[in-house]
């Protein structure tokens, strides 16, 4: 492997082992001999043989004593201008004799530069660096076990494999490749986790035990990453990398930070509209009815299609990444040290921000499942960075026109995984709903997926614009039913889990504390009892307060004497807060200096203060009138003494244009106002866009005013190219528009391919507000869905492929808008002081539910968000049978209607489960109205005593209504009102299928008596010569149908049959052991609830 080495260790004694190879064959050595070299090494390696072995590297001394040798344990190469692990530049040679490497570093290095040509020298090299790179040997200095190869030698031993797998031709290299990375980069996190636990065991705590200062990345070398990435992250990075704890936590952290820039990598575009472009890791099939929703990651089979290798490597290194953090435990992440936080903020967020909106599905996919172990290890230090990606990105995602029905299940299944998470649950709620300073996030998520699981109820069958589809419309509109069903479906399970983890917080801890004081019996009403008896002693317990408060003990009756506000005041009064910026919004819509003024008046915001001011307009500008923002911020300079002007500063303050085209930063200056129509307030608006564009680009424009005079020209090309009362022979030209911006540079001119390129961007995607973009869309809809074309173009249209087309293209402006908001909003946040690095004042306080000491005390406010939509969802879902109801059972084929079917028993089950949760919740937290509401509601679906024929969902809301009676008794107060009028239908009920069964009887008995009869006299009219066929005749006309006077008795018998088919269903699906447990139980109720009982 090298020229000249020497081999020295403990297995060899004191004397001098010399390995000598040969080097007269060196260049011819055949890919079988490597390989067999290579598959020895790493049998050696593997049984211990390499142990504390060096190599000396250098001209050989004999006569050198053994101590006088340099001995390095690490060979790091450093980077220009930086030291080594040990503060010695490798470089330095020894002036005694050689320098001494460990043995396994020194075959790593020739792996890592040898050319893996064949097959077979592949899998040796991937066998030798798999055992190598997962193997711990002890250290030749402290004797504790180190792995073998760590630093920037664990880097390229993943670099290795990563170029393996990529362009290996043998699909068993590949496997051996992704198995081989999957188990370097998870051993680097195991070998973490036991140090982590050593350090503890010894101490209790971690102690500083070895000084790794060397940050380099081995990957820039080999255009892994981008070479000036470290120039863009500046000093922080150095801040934070500089010191690791020891060489695991410096392992873990590079194994992180690599597999972030890794999955950052450009792809080529195609995947969510056009599966033309894609990727060994994923599947060319769609997600049809007969898949399986959650079956949304496993790998699929090659195929011929065009592979993109960065593609690949992004896949595979997000699937390391979703490894990694779902197989570390929390608190080993947490205490990982800054640089692994650092890590995770600066990389693996941005990464998650690129790879959450792709066109690639399958990226889709495993950035949103990475997204869960995110927010379930690192929520309390990325407070800020979880709610700009909910709101920037998945809000927008589901409320989106243009996005697939598969990205947005694939949001509303991420939304189920972290609801289905208690403590996660209310952190989001104690740290973002009851902020004054943060969104309503655990409001809006409720809200958003109760919005999501009505989509589409109310068009079954039909386009959008309520036209029945035809031809080759007909499978494309059944596919789509199918898969809003499944939508659907998986939003009611997220809005049930809501309720789960809701009633697990609040049950949980008060059958903990009863389980201390007495044993548990395990009947529903013991445990009704418990949390009944325990729900007013928490009522006066401990109180954390905000994110931005400290925690105190919460008094009831000395509250109001505080300083400091109670969890629950603070929601109030965030609650009234909202209420009082809906007033300031109308007012401010209205006239803009009013609205500012009350909101100034009501401590909104700081009416003297020109940036609170631009920071109000910007934050709102979703709900303020974008035509009054646009007056207020080009209003003169001498109106209000010029504050308007001041805000207008402050505003353009607020926004980055950095790095953005100069169209697109206008377009996005732009989207939260609309301009003025007077010429002047346009040019102090763009005026002051000019120079700040000009300070954050000094290379695009030699001056401010050259910027200016552009992009007033822009605005006037935008109306110019995309009023409609211009005619298009009338239009500017690109010629006259590179004219019109000649010489504006001090006379000379801006490049023409500039100035040819902005025309083109600004002919295809005109400066618009997305309102507008809105209404025009509405009024295309309105005339057919085809302007230009007739009403009735829509109708029989097979122009799918290009509706897709404008439909991804929107979704890409979408998606270009979603990264640029939510860059903007972090560089704000952080701004502002939301990274915990300077002093106190700049900490984002987090509450944890451990250390609150709020019990269930959240869960009532939470509980008054939920309910509300929740039983709008479900009451929804089971009168129409998650849209199986209605114009579909005209219109859908018969295995359709299967699995539409199938999907609505689904959905019946999950609302009913959550209707029982709502209650029995409802009853905790002593919301009568919510309980009262949810009880009404199931007993109005059962439809007794409506006279309607009764169907499966009306049963089982029968059954469920029984159920919560049987189970939740001790809850229901006054609600036994509708659980008695159901028990007296059933009852009457089963009556009338008695009735009907003796009726039945009766009659059947009566037919075998004039049976028997009739065949008497037919056996003594045959003995007879027929003279008694008469009375044949007679007895025959008693078995005939009703003539035409029964009809009204056939009418009156038509409800008659309904009842009784009723009464039947009943009997068969309503066991009378059920209404007799209700009673039954009543006896173990308490004093209260007997009471309730009764008087019902």
């Amino acid at each position: 492997l090298r020229r000249d080495v020497q081999v020295f260790g403990s297995e060899f004694g004191n004397d001098d082992v010399v390995v000598t190879p040969s080097t007269s064959g060196s260049s011819s050595i055949s890919p079988e001999l490597i390989a067999i070299a290579l598959t020895t090494a790493e049998a050696l390696v593997a049984h211990g043989c390499f142990d504390s072995v060096m190599v000396g590297v250098g001209e050989e001394k004999n006569n050198l004593p053994l101590d006088m040798r340099i001995m390095p344990s690490i060979t790091e190469e450093s980077e220009e201008g930086e030291e080594d692990d040990e503060g010695q530049n490798p470089e330095k040679k020894s002036l005694y004799g050689p320098t001494f490497f460990n043995a396994v570093t020194v075959l790593a290095e020739s792996i890592f530069t040898c050319h893996l040509n064949t097959e077979e020298v592949e899998l040796a090299g991937l066998k030798f660096l798999l055992t190598t790179g997962c193997r711990t040997a002890p250290s030749t200095e402290t004797g504790y076990k180190e792995a073998m190869l760590k630093g920037s030698q664990l880097l390229q031993t993943i670099r290795v494999c990563y170029r393996i797998y990529l362009s290996t031709g043998s699909k068993a290299n590949r496997t051996t490749a992704k198995a081989a990375l999957r188990q370097i980069v998870t051993s680097a996190f195991k070998r973490l986790e036991a140090k982590n636990q050593v350090y503890v065991n010894a101490s209790g705590s971690k102690t500083m035990v070895e000084k790794d200062g060397s940050n380099k990345d081995i990957f820039s070398h080999v255009d892994v990453v981008e070479s000036d990435e470290r120039s863009k992250r500046g000093s922080d990075e150095r801040s934070y990398s500089g010191n690791f704890t020891t060489f695991e936590h410096k392992d873990a952290y590079l194994v992180l930070r690599s597999l972030c820039k890794l999955s950052m990598k450009a792809t080529v575009a195609g995947g969510a509209f056009d599966n033309v472009v894609v990727s060994r890791n994923e599947s060319t099939r769609s997600l049809d009815s007969s898949s399986s929703i959650r079956n949304l990651n496993s790998d699929m089979p090659n195929h011929d299609m065009i592979i993109d290798p960065a593609l690949d490597s992004k896949i595979l290194a997000l699937d390391l990444l979703v490894e990694i953090l779902q197989g570390t435990k929390t608190d080993i992440l947490l205490n990982a040290g800054p640089q692994l936080i650092y890590a995770v903020r600066n990389y693996l967020c941005h990464s998650l921000l690129k790879n959450c909106t792709s066109d690639h599905n399958y990226v889709v996919s495993l950035s949103l499942r990475l997204f869960v172990p995110i927010i379930r290890h690192f929520r309390s230090h990325l407070k800020t960075e979880i709610e700009a990606f909910v709101t920037n990105v998945f809000f927008v995602i589901l409320d989106s026109k243009n996005s697939t029905v598969e990205h947005k299940l694939r949001v509303v299944i991420l939304f189920e995984e972290i609801c289905s998470d208690p403590a996660t649950l209310a952190e989001i709620f104690l740290n973002y709903d009851c902020d004054l300073s943060a969104v309503d996030l655990f409001q809006r998520i409720v809200n958003t997926l109760a919005k999501v699981a009505k989509i589409g109820l109310h068009d079954q069958g039909m386009n959008s614009n309520g036209i029945f589809v035809a031809g080759a419309g007909v499978s494309r509109a059944e596919r789509s039913r199918q898969e809003l069903r499944e939508l659907r479906l998986e939003a009611m399970k997220a809005v049930r889990q809501v309720l789960s983890s809701l009633h697990e917080s609040f049950v949980s801890p008060i059958l903990e504390k009863s389980g201390e004081e007495k044993n548990q019996d395990a009947e529903a009403t013991d445990v009704a009892g418990a949390v009944e008896k325990n729900v007013s002693e928490q009522k006066a317990g401990q109180i954390m307060s905000s994110g931005l408060m400290s925690p105190q003990t919460f008094n009831p009756d000395s509250a109001a004497g505080t300083e400091k506000h109670s969890l629950v005041q603070i929601y109030d009064s965030k609650k009234k807060r909202r209420e009082e910026a809906a007033k300031a919004t109308l007012r401010f819509n209205q006239k803009p200096s009013a609205g500012i003024k009350f909101a100034s008046e009501v401590g909104i915001i700081n009416g003297d203060d020109p940036t609170d001011v631009a920071q109000f307009l910007l934050s709102n500008k979703d709900v303020l009138d974008k035509t009054q923002i646009g007056e207020y911020l080009g209003r003169e300079p001498d109106y209000q003494n010029g504050f308007p002007l001041k805000v207008l500063h402050q505003y353009l303050n607020l926004l980055d244009f950095s790095g953005l085209l100069f169209d697109d930063a206008i377009k996005f200056y732009l989207s939260g106002f609309r301009l003025p129509g007077e010429a002047q307030k346009i040019d102090r608006i763009m005026e002051k866009f000019a120079e700040r564009y000009t300070t954050q680009n000094p290379d695009i424009f030699p001056t401010a005013d050259a910027a200016f005079i552009l992009a007033f020209s822009i605005i006037m090309l935008n109306t110019d190219l995309h009023n409609p009362a211009i005619k298009e022979e009338r239009r500017m030209t690109k010629e006259g528009f590179l004219r019109n911006n000649s010489g504006i540079c001090d006379g000379k001119d801006l490049p023409p391919e500039f100035l040819t390129a902005i025309f083109d961007r600004i002919k295809t995607d005109p400066i618009s507000l997305k309102e507008d973009d809105d209404l025009r869309e509405k009024e295309f809809e309105g005339k057919g869905g085809n302007a230009g074309k007739g009403s009735n173009a829509g109708l029989f249209t097979n122009n799918f492929s290009e509706m897709d087309r404008k439909r991804e293209s929107d979704y890409q402006k979408e998606r270009d808008q979603i990264l640029r908001s939510t860059e903007s909003l972090l560089r704000r946040k952080k701004k502002r002081g939301s990274i915990a690095t300077g002093s106190s004042k700049d900490l984002v306080r987090f509450v944890s539910t451990q250390d609150s000491g709020l019990k269930d005390e959240y869960v009532i406010p939470m509980f008054d968000v939920t309910w509300g939509p929740a039983l709008a969802v479900f009451s929804t879902v089971i009168e129409s049978a998650n849209g199986t109801m209605g114009s579909l059972l005209s219109i859908a084929t018969d295995r359709e209607i299967e699995s539409a079917a199938e999907n609505a028993a689904s959905a019946t089950e999950v609302c009913l489960n959550g209707f029982r949760l709502a209650i029995r919740i409802s009853a905790l937290c002593g919301n009568d109205t919510a309980r009262s509401a949810y009880v009404h509601a199931l007993s109005n679906f059962s439809l007794l005593g409506t006279g309607r024929l009764l169907e499966h969902r009306h049963i089982r809301c029968v059954q469920t209504l029984l159920e919560v009676a049987r189970d939740d008794g001790e809850l229901l107060g006054s609600s036994w009102e509708y659980v008695f009028k159901a028990l007296s239908e059933i009852a009457r009920l089963n009556q009338v299928h008695e009735a009907a069964a003796k009726a039945f009887r009766v009659e059947a008995e009566a037919n075998e008596r004039r049976r028997k009869k009739l065949a008497a006299r037919e056996a003594a009219d045959a003995e007879g010569g027929g003279e008694n066929q008469s009375y044949g005749d007679e007895d025959s006309s008693y078995m005939e149908p009703f003539g035409e006077d029964d009809f009204e008795i056939e009418e009156e018998m038509d409800k008659k049959a309904i009842d009784e088919t009723n009464a039947r269903v009943v009997h068969e699906n309503i066991p009378e052991d059920l209404s007799d447990m209700i009673y039954i139980r009543s006896g173990s109720l308490s004093t209260a609830a007997v009471k309730d009982f009764i008087f019902q």
